[in-house]
């Protein structure tokens, strides 16, 4: 432990230790309280008390340091990702091998942290599988995290939207979310009010529906209103005639 220099005298409430010769202390919390001690004039019985200060946890630290580090520069990272020098995990997502550093992936999503710092099977394993994503999304994902630019299209930015989400990467989320309110379109208006009912954003869904009220009789030829699940499909006519639920 690291201490302070600071010590403060305790002025006991009621009666106090009686004057002794010799030195006696005991840690407290996070206090080391002594008291007595003697001298030429004769014993003490002042009681003083110094304040400890927890070492901080060197995981812990290092987390900190780089979370600014990232926040500042994130391109420091970006040579880094699939890098097998000084990878200290390895994920497989469908036979595809990913190397990746604990440090820098719990540095960035609180996913990854809680599970490297937790008494998880996967907190000590060298090599993780990851079940219920494509290699491709997940790709997209750790190069997002490690600072590279991540190319959208219609799929993977479905696919990582809802990753994000599940895995709670805000800003990734957010982009993903911003992309799809951009292409949304006749053939494509079902699945993604879908996903923003499902995902519950009410930002994606108000453009969902928006685009439903100004493409009602397109949706309508193309077969696709009446067939979105009745939750949807009162939510669109509701909002076409301009009346609130």
């Amino acid at each position: 432990m690291k201490v302070e220099n600071t010590w403060n005298q305790i002025q006991p409430r009621n009666v106090g230790p009686t004057p002794r010769i010799s030195y006696s202390a005991v840690v407290y919390k996070n206090d080391l309280v002594i008291w007595g001690g003697g001298a030429p004039s004769g014993c003490y019985s002042n009681i003083y008390k110094l304040k400890l200060r927890e070492k901080e946890d060197e995981n812990s630290g290092r987390l900190d340091r780089l979370k600014k580090i990232s926040n500042n520069d994130a391109k420091i990272m970006k040579p880094y990702a699939f890098n097998e020098q000084f990878s200290d995990v390895t994920f497989i997502v469908e036979g595809e091998k990913f190397p990746c550093h604990k440090v820098i992936l719990s540095s960035q999503c609180k996913y990854f942290e809680n599970m490297f710092l937790s008494s998880m099977v996967e907190s000590q394993a060298k090599e993780i599988q990851i079940s219920d994503v494509e290699p491709q999304t997940f790709q997209a994902l750790v190069k997002y995290i490690y600072g590279q630019d991540v190319e959208l299209d219609e799929n993977l930015g479905k696919n990582l939207f809802k990753l994000a989400d599940k895995w709670n990467i805000t800003k990734l989320r957010e982009k993903c979310e911003k992309y799809l309110m951009h292409i949304i379109s006749l053939e494509n208006f079902r699945e993604i009010a879908e996903l923003a009912e499902s995902l519950n954003t009410p930002k994606l869904m108000d453009v969902a529906l928006d685009f439903a009220t100004k493409n009602l009789k397109g949706l309508e030829e193309a077969s696709t209103l009446y067939s979105l699940p009745n939750t949807l499909l009162v939510k669109a006519l509701f909002k076409a005639v301009g009346t609130k639920e």
